[in-house]
């Protein structure tokens, strides 16, 4: 079942973020900023950066760093503009690599980046537009415990979220600041193939992803 949509977010690092508004100001009035714009507003900005952009992604094969990573990454050297596309754990990975100044460019889920500047007030980072929505899904058993979202609120109820910093743990862990009733599961921070599997064993209830 989809529990929520969230909206997928493109951020920079704060000295980037006048260069590029700038450029977009007058010509994309439009909340939500599309991919390629946003590859083309940090393009007319940063021609003449000196270094390489370094772009934080996600983990690699995954769809953070394959397609959102690779077609920024492609579109920014078709503008002349020289970057390092980084693979990460995740969004809040590359939140902390944007905070640190490490990297200049990071993408992140929206309920990620509100926990992270909950942890971070202040930190030198900036929206600079949104690439889409998406949904989280709940994967659970048919014959399991859980029929709807109601459920996650039981005692008890084992729930897999992904590691600690991927984007579905910080949704997960957002939404039981928001639903007290969640804090009741049992959150496990693991993720992938294995840990789907073990929802159809009996061993999870659920799984967010």
């Amino acid at each position: 079942m989809a529990l929520i949509a969230i909206g997928l977010l493109i951020v920079i690092a704060h000295y980037l973020v006048k260069l590029a508004k700038t450029w977009m100001k007058g010509k994309y009035r439009e909340k939500t900023v599309i991919a390629l714009t946003v590859s083309l507003a940090l393009a007319a900005s940063l021609s003449a950066h000196a270094e390489p952009l370094v772009i934080s992604s996600g983990v690699a094969g995954g769809t953070y760093h394959n397609v959102f990573g690779a077609n920024l990454s492609k579109i920014l050297h078709e503008q002349r503009v020289e970057n390092n596309l980084v693979a990460s754990r995740g969004s809040v990975e590359n939140l902390d690599r944007l905070g640190a100044g490490e990297v200049d460019v990071g993408f992140t889920q929206a309920d990620a980046l509100a926990a992270w500047l909950n942890h971070n007030p202040g930190a030198a980072v900036e929206t600079i537009g949104a690439l889409g929505q998406e949904c989280v899904y709940i994967a659970t058993a048919v014959d399991g415990p859980i029929d709807d979202e109601d459920d996650l609120g039981k005692e008890g109820v084992k729930i897999a979220v992904g590691e600690q910093g991927t984007g579905s743990a910080e949704t997960w862990d957002y939404l039981r600041t928001l639903e007290s009733d969640y804090m009741k599961a049992s959150t496990f921070y693991q993720g992938g193939i294995r840990t789907l599997a073990q929802v159809k064993t009996g061993q999870m209830d659920a799984f967010c992803g």
